[in-house]
This record gives C-alpha cells, structure tokens and sequence, in this order.
C-alpha cells in the first residue's frame, strides 16, 4: 500500500493557505440583442433520418456520378465517408441494415449514378441492400471486420483521388468530434481517420487530433490537438478555425441528421457546428456574423427554443453558478492535469499513466466523506482507501488530494489544472513521488465542490492504481434494489405508451411483430436510444440472451426471496441468484464477492445454444410493475451498470443482448459471441 502519511494535516494546512469564503454567487453579464432575418435560415429536414439524407440531396445534387450509402443507424462509417464525399462531391444517403427506404430510393434513382459505394461490411449493410443497389448501378463495398479496419479502407480510397498529405483523427467510439472535424477536412483537404485512443494511424504527413487526452490519450503525440470542454466548445473551436461566412447547425445529441450534412456543408461552404438543447451568447455573436445558416433536422432534432434565440424571440440568462462553471470546463481542467503529471513523468524517466475511469464512484463518495475522514480512517474505523474496495481496481494505490477557493473557476481550465499541478509539485513530498512512482500503471482525477471546515471549496482527488485494470464488473453492485420512493405514477400495472423517439416506432413493432413483448420492445429500444447518444453503435438483440432473461425474471418472480438468502457462509446473496430445485440450471446464491460467477455466467449456455458467457444487470421495484424507462434511469445512476450499457473499459467488446421485464423485474443479459438461434 502507498498511503500518504499525515495527509490530512497537510490538506487543512493548504486550505488555510489557499482557501477563500466565497459564496455560490452569480456570475453576471450584459444581455446582448441579436437580428436574424428569417431569409438568413435555411431548414432541411424530413419524416425521419432516411427522408433527411434525401431532402439533403436534393438542396445540393440534380445528377451525381458517385453516391454513398451507409447505415443510418450506426455513425461510424458514415461518419468516415465524409472524407470520400469532399473529395467525390457526392451525396451520402442512409439506409437500413436490410433494406432501402423508399424515399432513398427514388432520391437515388433521380442522381442517375454510374457508382455506388457502400460503407460497412454486410452486417451493417447486408447483401439485399448491395443486389437492389446492383440494379441501378455499380456498386463497390468499402468495409472491413470493424469500424477501425473500416476507416482505414475509406481513408486510403480517399487518398487516390486526393492524395492529401493531412490527416485528422477522431474518436471512433464518438461521433461528434467527426461531425465538426468536416469543416477542417474541408478547408485543409485532409483525410480521416478513427482511432480507439491508444493506437496512432500509420501516416506520412501533417496530423491534428481532435478531442482532449482523456478521449484520445495517444501515447507519444505531442503534435496538434483541437479540444474543448466538451463537444460544443470543440466544435465552436473548429469553426472559429474554418471562419467561412456560412454555417450549418446539427444536433451534438443524436447524429443521424448530421451524418448526411457534409455534401451540404461542402458544397454550401458551411462547415458543420453543433448545438446541443440550448445555446450561449457567445454562440449566438458568433452566428449572428454568418451570412447564411443551415439547420439540418427538424424540431426532434434543433429544437424551436434555438430557432426563436436565432430569431431574437427570446432572451437569454447569461449566469453561471460555480457547480455550472465546473461542469462547463471541468473536462478541460481535468485533460490538462492529466497531461501534466504524464509529462512529469516522461521528464523523469517513466511511462505514462492511462486513465482509471473505474475510480469515478469512489471519488465520488471520498468528497461526499470528506468531513468525517480523520487520521486517514472513515466514519466506520475503516482506512480511507477501502472507499476503492470494488470492482477489479489495483489494491497498490496511492492518493493526491487537495482544495483550492471557488473563485479558482473564473480562471482558464488550463490556470485552474496548473495551479492544482504546482500544488501537488510543492506542498507534500509524496504527492510528488505519487506522480512519479514506476510502480503506478493508471490513475483517475475527480473533481468536485464540498462544503470543508465550513467554506465551499473546489476539491482535486489525483487517485494512483498499481494496475491498468480498468475494468468494470458487470456483477458488480449491481442488486439495484432501487425502492427509492418511486410515485405511484411510476408504479402502474398498465403499459403505457412507449418513452422512445418517434422514428424509431418502426423498429419497436417490427420487435413486438418478431415476439418481444410490448415492454421487452421498448427496452431494448430504449437502450440503443442511450448508446447512440453516446455515439455507440446499435446492438443486437440476441434470442438466446432473451430467453435467458425471460427466463430469471419468471424466477425472481416465483421467488422474490432469492436475492436475501444467504450462502454457506452466512453471506447474503443479490438479484443474480438463482433458485434451486430446477431440472433446467444449477441454482446458486450469487454474493459480492463474485465467488460463484462462474455460475451465473455460464446460464446461456445452460439454458440455451450460446455458446459464450453472459453477463447481467437486473434491477426491482417491489412496489408495483417496473418500466422500461425506470428500469434504464435506475441503470444509469449506478456506474457499473451504465459501464456495461455503454461499454466502457472491459466491456466495449459487448456485441449483442437479450431483454426481460416483468412484474417488477427488469434483467438485460448481455454477450459477445454470435447467436446461433439468431436475433430479433
């Protein structure tokens, strides 16, 4: 163990020294009035993402020799094919994995093209696709097993009509940085290219990263990065770079309107900015200077509340408090400490450290225990570190804490990470051997706002790990027995109308009409709703892991005691037990400390032909009949579950899942082999 001695008398030694009262005030600014002509916006949308892919054709393309399809529900290789529709001049137009929207169609049929390219292998767009298309034109499929391979095969076939000696790389598991990151490509003429934060493309020329290092870590780049706090400032910052007269706004929540945006955006001379629900008086002067301005998507997508601020119908409250000022930049602050200390190290001999996400829940609880840690012990005797007692994190750890006064945050993300870097360089010694310690693999930074001997201070938690184990154990806390109160509303027998966005009410019946019951429908919709707005792709949902679902619901049902009993060792079991008596599956009382995975993890293949292990997230509400909705906001608010949902660490090699909900049970199990029995 490499707990810092004395810690606490060192971190109340730097709050007299640095802290200052300061209460959570406003932050104010003038109001500035702004005039848009109602000519000066343009809207193209249409019904849904494939009629939008075509109204964008339509407003930039009477012919084209060349067009490119892709899947209008996964963004990666979409997203890559910007790059060959700059240099094509050819329109992108989106498709279903398994057929061509007849909208698309007849949009392709109109440009009479002598080629098609087809993004993706054919599980992405499957061979009915490439025979319908066959029989307009020719077609050519650029595609590998991933969306990496992908990438590589897009850019290279870009680079013989090009032959661009610049390159941009983007996150691949993200879509927004892509989506502004085509303004450059525009004015550069640069290729693209994905990359998983770790591997650098082979590439002779000028490269720019865009996306700060806790996306896009890159060990050994130290050349151009474009990063801002978050995927609105990046992409503000993109623009202000390509400063053309025109512009066109895209949602940063959801792609699939933005996917086809880049031949407009070419061809209009408008690089691609994104705005999220809202937009700041910064935003609005910085388009109140364009000349035109081109709303991609309808109200579902750039609601009506920007299009009045666009029009001056509407005011804007220009003030922050300090927990919205930390929130706006803290990814900024948090990329640039994270360069520093790797760059210390690098000074000194060592390798870099890679990000600990896994920590985020224990830094998380250390600032709400901040006040009844004393001598390095919690409220409960136990040390402080055991806050990191869960999942596979290292036990060799070692911890940097310290607090600065809240009117640090009215500086520069960059100010705010150096001042707590020179912090950790001068007021302890072991902080510092922290920093540089050969034996540390990874770390976490969390920051936080807490009340500490009465005064609001900004708190920096620097957590070391003797490991780069970053994994997160789907079974892991993950008996959610969430009984928080939930309404009466909440608890209603009846299924209610589906929460799920409106285009994607086709995929949920053809679910139901493919035997998933209403709510299973609607889960599994919903849950490929928050991957793509993390910027994942869409998963399968596997008959197999279904049936393996159903089929620990109807026993959680039959046996809603499974999750207190106790095993041979008088430990109490959770929600992945599962009950005993069966011909069908061994039963077992699944405790935390993950003794008995195996058995758990081996019920596909028990129960079903899947031949892979499966993993699970369940949760109930005893008070009445779960919802899907419930059932997902529960999900998100616990960091082991929304890791295994969005794949993060361990998890984002996840392909495939099975849904069951019933009675007031939820499970969704999840895999990453292929199905034999098929998908829905």
């Amino acid at each position: 163990m490499n707990i810092m001695i004395n810690i606490w008398e060192v971190l109340i030694m730097k709050v007299k020294k640095l802290s200052l009262i300061m209460s959570l005030s406003l932050l104010l600014s003038s109001i500035p009035v702004f005039s848009f002509a109602d000519e000066k916006i343009d809207f193209v949308y249409g019904s849904n993402r494939y009629e939008t892919s075509s109204k964008i054709s339509q407003k930039v393309f009477k012919n084209s020799d060349y067009i490119i399809v892709a899947n209008g529900k996964q963004f990666a290789d979409a997203l890559t094919g910007g790059q060959l529709s700059i240099a094509l001049n050819a329109p992108t137009l989106l498709v279903e994995s398994n057929y061509v929207p007849s909208s698309v169609k007849n949009e392709i049929k109109k440009l009479n093209p002598k080629k098609i390219y087809i993004l993706g292998g054919t599980s992405s767009v499957d061979n009915n696709v490439e025979n319908e298309l066959s029989s307009i034109a020719k077609t050519e499929r650029l595609g590998g097993s991933n969306r990496y391979e992908t990438s590589n095969i897009i850019m290279s076939e870009t680079k013989k009509i090009t032959n661009a000696d610049n390159l941009i790389v983007v996150n691949g598991k993200n879509f927004p940085d892509a989506l502004s990151a085509s303004g450059l490509m525009m004015k550069n003429k640069s290729l693209l290219a994905l990359s998983d934060g770790y591997k650098m493309p082979e590439f002779k020329g000028n490269i720019t990263v865009i996306g700060g290092n806790s996306s896009l870590p890159l060990p050994g780049y130290n050349g151009k990065r474009i990063s801002g706090s978050n995927r609105y400032e990046t992409s503000f910052l993109i623009n202000k770079e390509c400063n053309e007269e025109s512009i066109t706004l895209a949602s940063g929540e959801n792609f699939p309107d933005a996917l086809s945006a880049i031949s407009l955006s070419y061809n209009k001379k408008a690089p691609i900015f994104l705005v999220g629900k809202t937009i700041d008086n910064e935003e609005l002067k910085f388009l109140d200077k364009k000349k035109h301005i081109y709303v991609v998507g309808g109200p579902n997508s750039i609601s009506n509340s920007i299009i009045d601020k666009l029009k001056n119908k509407e005011e804007i409250k220009p003030s922050l408090s300090t927990q919205e000022l930390l929130k706006k930049n803290e990814s900024s602050i948090k990329d640039e400490l994270y360069k520093l200390v790797n760059d210390y190290r690098t000074k000194n001999g060592k390798t870099s450290l890679v990000i600990n996400t896994l920590a985020n829940s224990g830094s998380q609880t250390l600032i709400k225990e901040l006040n009844s840690i004393k001598d390095g012990k919690r409220s409960d005797g136990k040390d402080l570190m055991s806050i990191y007692d869960y999942g596979n994190l290292s036990t060799y750890r070692g911890q940097n804490i310290i607090t600065l006064p809240l009117s640090e945050l009215e500086k520069s993300p960059k100010e705010v990470a150096k001042k707590f870097y020179d912090v950790f360089l001068t007021a302890y010694e072991g902080f510092k051997n922290n920093m540089i310690n050969p034996n540390f693999k990874s770390h976490n930074i969390y920051l936080g706002i807490t009340k500490y001997e009465n005064k609001d201070v900004l708190v920096c938690i620097d957590t070391f790990f003797g490991e780069n184990d970053n994994k997160l154990n789907p079974n892991d806390k993950l008996d959610s027995n969430d009984k928080n109160n939930l309404n009466d509303k909440n608890s209603k027998n009846e299924v209610k109308k589906p929460s799920i966005k409106p285009e994607d009410m086709e995929e949920y019946n053809r679910l139901i009409k493919n035997g998933l019951s209403p709510y299973e429908a609607e889960l599994a919709v919903l849950i490929n709703e928050y991957r793509e707005e993390k910027g994942l792709p869409r998963l399968k949902i596997s008959k197999s892991l279904t049936e393996v679902a159903r089929i620990h619901t109807k026993d959680q049902i039959s046996h809603p005691d499974l999750d207190k009993q106790v095993d041979s060792r008088g430990i109490k079991g959770n929600l992945h037990s599962w009950s005993y008596g069966s011909d069908k599956w061994k039963g077992v009382i699944y405790t935390p400390d993950h003794v008995y995975a195996d058995l758990v993890w081996s019920k596909p293949s028990e129960l079903t032909n899947y031949k892979g292990k499966g993993y699970e997230i369940s949760c109930v509400m005893h008070n009445g009949k779960i919802t899907p909705d419930i059932a997902l906001n529960l999900w998100k608010k616990s960091p082991a579950h929304n890791g295994t949902i969005i794949g993060e660490g361990y998890w984002n090699r996840l392909n495939t899942f099975g849904v069951g909900i019933e009675n007031g049970y939820a499970n969704v199990w999840w895999g990453n082999e292929e199905d034999p029995d098929g998908y829905y």
